[in-house]
């Protein structure tokens, strides 16, 4: 594995650790078992993020390597890394997605039939979703952002941007 991608791995492995396992002692802390979950489900989305973002990484630095050498092969590698990267976040945007999905149907099925347990737990679980995704969505755009201001007050930019 290369540097990229096994610094990826590590800082996503590091904030799962710090964020998602911290709200899940906090959740066995006060015995909530949604709070436990949310910390479990931020534990595995962030590990999966720092992949991406080192995968993402490594394509990249194989496609200049390649340009830079004049390396057709180290090129095409990377272009690879990035093909199958991004293929890979696409399909667990759509499993998400769905996810999303099945648990509104659910709870809005569980509500007309008048059975509002299942409802409760079907709300429940596309709230774990939400909030885990949002999170983790959250976290990684800050980590990856620009930390240039934009001052629309004054109607100029200030700052590098994107």
């Amino acid at each position: 594995m290369s540097f990229l991608k096994e610094c990826g791995k590590d800082l996503g492995v590091m904030a799962g650790t710090v964020m998602g396992k911290s709200i899940k002692k906090f959740g066995d802390v006060v015995d909530i078992e949604f709070i436990q979950g949310v910390g479990e489900g931020i534990d595995k989305s962030m590990q999966q993020q720092g992949e991406l973002i080192g995968n993402l990484a490594d394509g990249i630095a194989d496609i200049g390597v390649g340009i830079a050498k004049k390396d057709n092969t180290k090129t095409r590698a990377g272009f690879d890394t990035l093909g199958s990267t991004l293929h890979d976040f696409s399909a667990k945007a759509v499993r998400s997605t769905e996810t999303v999905a099945k648990h509104s149907l659910n709870t809005v099925e569980h509500l007309v039939t008048g059975n509002f347990n299942q409802a409760k737990h079907s709300a429940t679980d596309l709230a774990k979703t939400v909030v885990v995704s949002v999170l983790a969505v959250d976290v990684v755009g800050t980590a990856i952002s620009d930390t240039s201001t934009f001052d629309v007050t004054n109607s100029h930019v200030t700052g590098g941007g994107y």
